[in-house]
């Protein structure tokens, strides 16, 4: 299917926290020209000076399923995904905790991608951040990746 895929490449940059200074964000949309189903990339393609990979080793992907037949949430789904990433942010990147490096979404999936500096901090502060609101469909997947391996991977097969 990665054949199949046509990459387009757009970089904007976000304004984010004193931790994100200087981090530029990118945004790849992977198109399958069998149907025209597409897949939205939004990642972080340059990190800031005094920015450190080795501090986050450990990579956790929150994956969120939804039902579609063209690919692409519903606009009340859409909400609320990025409702809980809102949610996220003060507790787990804002706080140094973490660093979110990848939001990918199409074909029925939305995944977040964060690298940690302990993926038990990282889910205390999720149930931290989550307490309260009603519940969000998502799977939690946590992995060592000191090296940023995967995330260089997906980087690489993104082309201008």
């Amino acid at each position: 299917m990665k054949q199949l895929l046509a990459f387009a490449l757009a970089a904007a940059c976000l304004n984010g926290t004193a931790a994100e200074e200087g981090a530029v964000w990118s945004t790849a949309v992977a198109t399958r020209p069998s149907d025209g189903h597409r897949i939205i990339h939004r990642y972080r393609s340059e990190f800031g000076p005094s920015f450190t990979r080795s501090s986050y080793p450990e990579r956790i992907v929150i994956t969120w399923n939804y039902q579609s037949v063209e690919g692409m949430p519903s606009r009340a789904e859409r909400e609320s995904m990025d409702r809980m990433e809102d949610l996220l942010a003060p507790y787990v990147e804002q706080a140094s905790i973490s660093v979110l490096v990848w939001v990918s979404t199409g074909e029925g999936v939305r995944e977040w991608v964060y690298y940690a500096k302990s993926k038990d901090e990282f889910m205390n502060k999720v149930d931290e951040a989550l307490r309260g609101h009603h519940r969000f469909p998502v799977q939690f997947k946590l992995w060592k990746d000191p090296q940023w391996t995967r995330y260089d991977e997906s980087k690489g097969q993104v082309r201008n």
